[in-house]
């Protein structure tokens, strides 16, 4: 899932790992983790809605905020 960006300035902004680590800091499902470092959610454990659509991923935030390929499962980047 890519970027809905109205631009592509803004859409080349969402691979930036740095804007998207500090997008991840600014939402609830962003935990710290002591021994890994930041994650979305609870390490390893992927979150679902009542829709099943997943809503955290339980990854390393420091690594796939850092794979472009990689994306938000929230669609934030």
């Amino acid at each position: 899932m890519g970027c809905d960006c109205p631009d592509d300035k803004n859409r080349e902004l969402k691979t930036d790992p740095a804007v998207r680590l500090h997008t991840c800091k600014h939402c609830p499902k962003y935990k710290k983790n002591l021994m890994v470092g930041p994650t979305c959610g609870t390490l390893a454990i992927p979150e679902y809605d009542k829709a099943g659509k997943m809503v955290a991923c339980g990854c390393i935030l420091k690594i796939k905020t850092k794979i472009k390929s990689r994306h938000c499962p929230q669609g934030k980047w």
